[in-house]
């Protein structure tokens, strides 16, 4: 596909390059600049870390269900 985008003077530098080191064009750098910028990847997804605020120092706090995902995301929230 063919569009036309502004970029900064340095961005394009950096990509030329890279796409001369690579022996690729210009729009393949790019391509796989953004894809690995903006693609989700597993290992990305898996270095994710969560902290449950599901206990307290008495045990599990009161109403939450650890058998629901919704109640456990109920209260992830709150604690934003």
């Amino acid at each position: 596909m063919r569009t036309t985008v502004t970029i900064q003077d340095e961005a394009l530098a950096l990509c030329k390059d890279k796409a001369q080191q690579k022996g690729i064009s210009l729009g393949e750098a790019i391509t796989e600049a953004i894809l690995a910028t903006y693609r989700d990847s597993p290992e990305k997804a898996r270095s994710r870390r969560f902290t449950l605020p599901v206990s307290g120092k008495r045990g599990l706090r009161s109403g939450v269900d650890l058998d629901s995902n919704a109640g456990l995301e109920d209260v992830m929230e709150q604690r934003r």
